[in-house]
Formats: structure tokens, sequence, C-alpha cells
């Protein structure tokens, strides 16, 4: 299993490698493709697609890190030989999504059981303990920092993704998941948008262009979408008031008769 496991890894960094590389003309072909209408829906794929397995291998890189650091700390402790060679091991599998947390736990606790044996009852306990707190509090926030999602959808990425796919899903259920985030916000924003009745979508979106022109489309959209249900409630609020000025006359020229 284990070698499955890291034989897919190394398929993916390999396949990974060779798309960074040719990612020009493959961007370029893929384009050619899309029809002009398209043309902003697909700028958003190809970026949300960089920005979301960008952020995720980020937030795993940071994650093994960490698993280094601690591990590293616990095995010179302990008196372990050979301590960075098992860490550099055991942070090389915690880069594995979903089944690397617990094949990091291996390399360290093995070769304290192989070379300190008395340090074995304290190092396990330590080890699981500090995986824990980094796969179920510290690794949903990064992940919500990295890919702008709330902690409970990457957890949902995460194990759906595995249920559905196995091991690639499990490889890929967070990033995917990511982009189809940033989709399902896009479409509503511009759904909000369209709804109302007095705002035209494109020029609400040139407006804030004006304003904003660094911003990406995406961004653009969620601002002009912020600014309509604003504006919605602002008139909503001016309204309620009218309202209550009225009713207050009603009820002063009530008194009066």
């Amino acid at each position: 299993m284990t070698v499955v496991i890291l034989g897919a890894l190394f398929l993916v960094i390999i396949l990974s490698l060779y798309m960074l590389a040719d990612s020009e003309n493959i961007l370029a072909k893929l384009n050619r493709v899309v029809p002009a209408r398209y043309a902003d829906e697909a700028e958003i794929l190809e970026r949300s697609v960089s920005s979301a397995f960008g952020g995720f291998l980020r937030a795993q890189v940071i994650l093994a890190g960490l698993q280094a650091a601690l591990a590293l700390v616990v095995v010179l402790v302990a008196g372990v030989p050979y301590g960075f060679l098992i860490v550099a091991i055991s942070a090389l599998a915690m880069l594995i999504p979903f089944f690397g947390p617990p094949l990091a736990l291996v390399p360290p606790i093995l070769g304290t059981a192989v070379f300190s044996p008395g340090a074995l009852l304290v190092v396990a306990p330590v080890l699981l303990v500090t995986q824990t707190v980094l796969v179920n509090y510290l690794q949903p926030r990064l992940m919500r920092d990295a890919l702008g999602m709330h902690p409970i959808l990457v957890l949902i990425g995460l194990l759906v993704g595995a249920q559905v796919a196995g091991l690639w899903g499990a490889l890929f259920g967070i990033p995917v998941l990511a982009v189809l985030n940033l989709f399902f916000n896009y479409a509503i924003n511009l759904r909000t948008i369209d709804e109302t009745p007095t705002v035209e979508v494109r020029e609400m979106i040139e407006e804030v262009r004006r304003e904003e022109p660094e911003a990406t489309h995406e961004e653009l959209v969620a601002m002009a979408a912020d600014r309509v249900e604003e504006s919605i409630a602002s008139d909503a609020n001016e309204s309620a008031s009218d309202v209550r000025e009225v009713r207050e006359q009603v009820e002063e020229r009530a008194k009066r008769a």
C-alpha cells in the first residue's frame, strides 16, 4: 500500500512539473478552443486552478515543515540516532494528503523502537498528540487561508474526494473543491447583480473596474455584487423610514381629531 501511494505521489509530481514547464503552450491551446463569449470564465478557471493548486501545495509544505520541526525536536531530545534522516522521510510522507499523517508517524516511531526502545513510551504519545493538533486544528486553517474556504469545506473535500476517487480523490479533492467554490461564489455574485432590475451587469462591473483597475474579473464581480446588496439594503432602510414617518403623521392627526 505504501509503495502504491508513494508511486502515485511521484507520478503526480512528474506530471505537475511537466505541466508547469509547458504551461504557456497548454494554456494557449486551451484558450484557442474556448468561444469568445466565455473568455472571462476561461480566464477565471485558469487563474483559480493555478491559485487553488498553488495554495494547496504551499499549505502542505508548511504542514510538512511543522511536522518535521516537531518530530526533530522529539527524536533529538530522546537521543534517537539518524534523527535528521528519519525526520526527512517523515516530512516527505506528510506531503501526501489524507494518507500522509499516519505514514509520517511511522519513521520516527519505528526509528525510536529500533535505536532507542527505552524512549518509545515518551516519543510515541508526544508525536501522536502533536500530529493530532496539526491535522485537526492547524491543517484546516492553513487550507482556509491558502484556498479561501471554510475549514469544514476543506474536511469535506478531503473526505469526499478520498471516498469517491480513492488516492487520486485524496490528492486532488481539496483543490478541485476550491475551484468549484470559487465558481459557485462567482455565479452567486453574477446572479445578485443580474436580478436587480435597475442594474446592468456590465455597467456595474465597468464602474468598479475604473475604481479598481488591478482587480481580477471575479473580484470585480464580487465587489459589484456587494455594492448592489448595499444599495438594496439602503433603499430598504429608506423605505422603512418613510413608512414610519407616514405612520407617525397619521397617528398625530388621529390624536388631534
